[in-house]
């Protein structure tokens, strides 16, 4: 699942803790609860970290970043700043960063961290079309940000 997708869930459940800490830790659970379910984006997952394509799986993960930080200063100016919604998204994004460091360096980093990233991807066996999971990440993360940018008004 891509980081935008994951930062809008980790963004929307964070407001249920009231305080940046507890946001950060929900929205790291969310992550593996997120990527639990079968999203269709394994395909350029292996294409991005094919033996060659460090080059792309940087583009690809810089593109997503960026996105993520467009939306996250869209949705501050719509509603204001807040540390608790932050601390939700960034704390969606922590395994998939993990999972860079470790494709990056080549080397295990993050011990049982990124054993449960893997377990979580594996629970539902079923695999879904790549467009499919495309418009689910779509959808669920369009949803979520506008949620999130609206919540609390």
């Amino acid at each position: 699942m891509f980081l935008i997708a994951h930062a809008a869930i980790g963004a929307a459940v964070a407001p249920l803790t009231g305080s940046p800490l507890p946001a950060f830790f929900l929205g790291w659970l969310t992550h593996y609860l997120a990527d639990a379910v079968p999203h269709g984006d394994e395909s350029l997952g292996r294409w991005a970290t094919a033996r060659d394509g460090i080059r792309r799986f940087v583009f690809l993960a810089g593109v997503d970043f960026l996105l993520v930080a467009a939306i996250l200063a869209i949705v501050f100016v719509a509603r204001g700043f807040d540390w608790t919604i932050l601390a939700g998204a960034v704390g969606a994004t922590v395994p998939d960063f993990m999972w860079g460091l470790e494709k990056t360096f080549q080397r295990r980093l993050f011990g049982p961290f990124q054993d449960w990233h893997g377990l979580a991807h594996g629970i539902i066996k079923k695999k879904i079309p790549t467009a499919a999971g495309l418009a689910l990440q779509f959808l669920v993360a369009a949803a979520s940000w506008f949620w999130v940018a609206g919540a609390g008004r």
